[in-house]
């Protein structure tokens, strides 16, 4: 049996900015001949990390607002297991925090479960589930989804849908209405063709490369062999085909998010873009008088909004970064020594949180 391998000790490990704050170096003969193999480090992990970690989390959240990404998967074995994480601000080092929460084995594979394994989590980690404000899944069924069964104990709790899901669901949906079905039938065999045949596939790269650099486009070889082939090549001879394709590009061009911003609102001047008195409209402030709702209700509306004029009053400090300004709005107080934009921070913190 080859020998393990021995971890000594590095005193590089001091200047480590990862290690400086958690490595002490100790002059000891019983620390020296000390071995630490699976057993007593599992043990240490699960007895003594762990709990520390936890409790950890648990004082850095406290009462704030935090939001979970929850994912199922199967390991090697078989097994269901869910993954969560967690978003929050962390009060002392005033930015958002992302990090993993727990892995939990699951029973069974329905929406019920999912729901019995996050309250289990959040309970054992000392959390309120009150406090939950957000969470993105794509188990959203009306009747018996995820979201839905946890929306019953929270009601509100905001859901995220998967931007990639949700935008293949608006797509199907807008090309099986409108779409004639001939094109339908043209991009789904068109990667049929190419995506079970690495001869294909090199061919396909040899014939774009010739189309991008100015040549004409070559015929792909044994087309007239198979049926679908010379269909394909048929409707991409299509004059019509051609025209709806057009036509189509620059609605598809849309959807996909163009990251050079004419204005970052971070870094640009944004009193051009504000306005010191901060009107919702004729329409809503009449919505607002014939509210059902209660006058507290209407009284905590009308305040919101005269908080968020008067916060453009102020010469703050910090306009570089959203945190950290929000961080600042949070901790302003007044003549008084009170806090006059704790509900906007508290309503902007919720919102940071969100995936």
């Amino acid at each position: 049996m080859a020998p393990q391998y021995p971890q000594i000790f590095r005193d590089e490990w001091l200047s480590e900015r990862l290690f400086k704050d958690l490595v002490v170096k100790i002059e000891s003969d019983a620390a020296l001949h000390m071995k630490l193999h699976r057993s007593k480090c599992t043990a240490i992990i699960s007895n003594v990390i762990g709990p520390h970690f936890t409790q950890c989390l648990e004082e850095t959240i406290g009462d704030s607002y935090y939001s979970i990404l929850i994912d199922e998967s199967t390991d090697i074995s078989v097994l269901k297991f869910l993954g969560i994480s967690i978003m929050y601000m962390d009060k002392n080092l005033k930015q958002i925090i992302s990090t993993y929460l727990s892995l939990v084995q699951l029973e069974s594979c329905d929406a019920q479960a999912i729901v019995t394994a996050v309250k289990v989590t959040l309970n054992s980690k000392g959390l309120d589930l009150q406090k939950l404000c957000g969470i993105p899944t794509v188990m959203v069924g009306v009747n018996n989804g995820a979201y839905k069964k946890l929306k019953e104990d929270i009601p509100s709790l905001i859901h995220i849908p998967c931007v990639c899901h949700s935008l293949q669901l608006a797509v199907f949906a807008a090309a099986s209405e409108t779409l004639p079905r001939n094109i339908d039938y043209l991009l789904r065999e068109t990667y049929n063709w190419f995506c079970h045949s690495t001869l294909r596939q090199a061919q396909y790269a040899n014939l774009y490369r010739a189309i991008n650099d100015g040549h004409d486009p070559l015929k792909i070889l044994g087309l007239k062999k198979c049926y679908a082939a010379d269909v394909l090549y048929e409707m991409y001879n299509d004059n019509m085909n051609l025209a709806y394709l057009k036509f189509l590009h620059p609605i598809l061009e849309e959807v996909f998010v163009n990251p050079n911003c004419r204005e970052d609102p971070l870094t640009c001047n944004m009193n051009s873009y504000t306005i010191q008195n901060v009107n919702f409209g004729y329409k809503f402030d009449q919505s607002l008088a014939i509210c059902p709702s209660s006058n507290e209700k209407k009284r905590a509306i009308k305040r919101g909004m005269s908080t968020w004029a008067n916060i453009l009053n102020v010469k703050w400090t910090e306009t570089s970064n959203t945190i950290k300004f929000w961080n600042l709005v949070a901790c302003y107080t007044d003549a008084s020594g009170s806090y006059p934009f704790a509900e906007i921070s508290n309503l902007a913190t919720r919102i940071l949180v969100l995936p």
